[in-house]
């Protein structure tokens, strides 16, 4: 066959689909012909041309077809109807539109592809969506991997979501943004773990506060300041140092990649006010503090703000059994045996003091007395000696 005949049959079959008359639901391509204000006519490749009214054009509906479509412009259409009156064709752009998105979203929710969709509204249980101009729904549970109070503020914000639910018959589309934030987040997880360790300075930002803590997102991943790490200070809830959304550096202190935990530090990032104030403690020191607790290893002494000494318990029953029992809640004169800055534990002995004291009584009375008195030093230092015995 020549190429003219070639040529030849190639136009009687486009004539024939031409005559070929469209059958309702079928997707063809239109190219506009004219743009009127109430409605568009196109060519679909047939002997009779298309109408799309206002309806059938966009959503929502124009109030002038002008503004959506001009003379030249193509678009698929599917047929909706049969010719009308006038001889032309009903069509509708916004059912072709929605064919090709709901072949879309078969092809991703086959795939396991995520979607990019636009929040509408907010209705019971979650949210509506539009994706690719399908009305689709998130519930509640399936916006975030946190609790999200203010659903209003998702209006009008494009998320990617993933495809959980999907039947083109029932026009039935649930997505899941939860899904998609939980796979950055273990993806982010792995790296986190990969590069974290004791020691580093990360900067993080308050998320929520628990009974036992904060915990702190530090760029996708969350840490926990447990309640003893946010302050040098004794903490009872942890709302006294931080609130939800502070921002600052943080120390982390404890990585566990099998538990999925990280552990920070606020305090480890302070210097600790209890080195500072025992900078004007000396051993040898004697000084009155107030017994604030009696324990199975003595009685602590507090010494100063937030610094107690402890005064080991074989010293305490030996003053009771001396007659001088101590008592919580009262003034006790100590004397600094030891500060153990590393450990931060200080020792005390409150029978050391006394004997000090003692000494000192006995050196104020032999400058003082000068000798004009009848009692030798032996007599004195008799009587002292046996008030350390009795008062220890």
């Amino acid at each position: 066959m020549s190429q003219a005949e070639v040529m030849e049959v190639m136009d009687i079959e486009a004539i024939d689909r031409q005559m070929e008359a469209p059958r309702r639901g079928e997707i063809r391509q239109a190219t506009v012909i004219s743009a009127r204000r109430d409605s568009i006519i196109v060519d679909i490749g047939y002997k009779g041309e298309g109408i799309i009214l206002p309806s059938e054009l966009a959503w929502p509906i124009p109030d002038d077809c002008r503004e959506l479509a001009k003379e030249g412009d193509c678009f698929p259409v599917m047929v909706i109807g049969d010719e009308t009156g006038d001889g032309l064709i009903k069509l509708s752009k916004t059912r072709a539109e929605q064919a090709a998105a709901w072949e879309r979203l078969a092809e991703a929710y086959d795939q396991q592809r995520p979607v990019t969709v636009k929040v509408t509204a907010k209705v019971k249980g979650g949210v509506t969506v539009a994706a690719y101009g399908i009305r689709g729904f998130i519930p509640n549970k399936q916006i975030d991997i946190r609790y999200v109070s203010d659903l209003d503020g998702l209006i009008g914000q494009e998320l990617e979501a993933a495809i959980i639910e999907f039947d083109r018959e029932q026009r039935k589309l649930v997505l899941s943004r939860r899904q998609i934030l939980q796979q950055e987040r273990e993806r982010l997880e792995q790296a986190a773990f990969a590069a974290l360790a004791a020691g580093q300075k990360v900067k993080g930002t308050v998320v929520r506060l628990a009974d036992f803590g904060a915990f702190v997102d530090i760029g996708g991943v969350d840490g926990l300041v447990h309640l003893n790490d946010l302050s040098w200070q004794r903490v009872k809830n942890p709302s006294e140092v931080v609130e939800v959304g502070y921002t600052g550096e943080f120390m982390v202190i404890d990585v566990n990649p099998e538990r999925k935990r990280i552990a920070l530090s606020l305090k480890a990032l302070q210097v600790d006010p209890w080195l500072d104030k025992v900078q004007t403690l000396g051993e040898q020191q004697v000084l009155t503090g107030k017994v604030v607790s009696l324990t199975k290893f003595g009685a602590f002494v507090n010494l100063l703000d937030g610094v107690d000494g402890l005064v080991p318990l074989k010293e305490v029953e030996e003053m009771k059994s001396r007659g001088n029992t101590v008592l919580e809640g009262e003034p006790l004169t100590v004397k600094v045996v030891s500060v153990d800055k590393k450990r931060k534990r200080i020792a005390l002995s409150a029978i050391e003091a006394a004997e000090a004291e003692q000494r000192s009584e006995m050196s104020d009375y032999l400058v003082s007395d000068g000798g004009a008195t009848t009692v030798t030093i032996g007599d004195k230092f008799s009587e002292v000696l046996s008030r350390v015995k009795v008062d220890g």
